[in-house]
C-alpha cells in the first residue's frame, strides 16, 4: 500500500488483492449479485469457521467448551461441503475466488485442533483441487522457504 499501512482483516486483504490484480478476477464486479454472494460467503467463512477456531486454540478454554466449538465447526464445514453436491469445482462455481483461497488456507487447522471432518469428502476433494493449482503450489513453496528462514 502507498502509505505503508497493511490491511489486517481478511475481507480488506482480499479486496486489496483483487483491486491490485483485477486481471485475476478473484472477486466479481462491483454491483453484481455474484459479488454480494461472494461477500456473504466470505463472511460465513470468517464468522462460522475462522472465529470458531480461536477458542479451540486457546489453552485457557475448557475442553468441554472446545468440544462445543469443534461441533460448531463440523456443522459449518458440512454446510460448505454441501455446496459441492451440485458438482461445482469451487465455492461459487467454476471460477476460483478469494473465498476459495481463504477456505483452503484455514481448513488445515482441523488437524491441529482435532476437528474431525474426514467424512466431508467433497470438501477434501476441493482442498485437493486447490492444492493442485500451480499458483497455490508456488505460494506453498514460498511459504515453506520463509518458514525455514531461507530467502524467497
Amino acid at each position: 500500500m502507498d502509505d505503508g499501512a497493511s490491511p489486517s482483516e481478511t475481507l480488506a486483504i482480499t479486496t486489496y488483492l483483487d483491486d491490485t490484480k483485477p486481471e485475476k478476477n478473484l472477486i466479481p464486479p462491483a454491483g453484481s449479485i455474484e459479488r454480494v454472494k461472494l461477500l456473504e460467503l466470505q463472511t460465513f467463512i470468517t464468522t462460522e469457521i475462522h472465529q470458531k477456531f480461536i477458542p479451540v486454540f486457546r489453552d485457557y478454554v475448557t475442553e468441554d467448551a472446545k468440544n462445543r466449538f469443534r461441533n460448531m465447526l463440523i456443522k459449518s464445514f458440512g454446510t460448505l461441503d454441501e455446496r459441492f453436491a451440485d458438482g461445482r469445482i469451487y465455492l461459487t462455481g467454476e471460477t476460483f475466488t478469494v473465498a476459495d483461497a481463504y477456505l483452503f488456507s484455514i481448513t488445515p487447522w482441523v488437524e491441529r485442533t482435532h476437528v474431525n471432518i474426514s467424512h466431508l469428502k467433497k470438501l477434501w476433494a476441493f482442498q485437493d483441487r486447490v492444492a493442485g493449482r500451480p499458483a497455490v503450489q508456488a505460494a506453498l513453496l514460498d511459504e515453506a522457504a520463509a518458514a525455514a528462514g531461507r530467502p524467497l
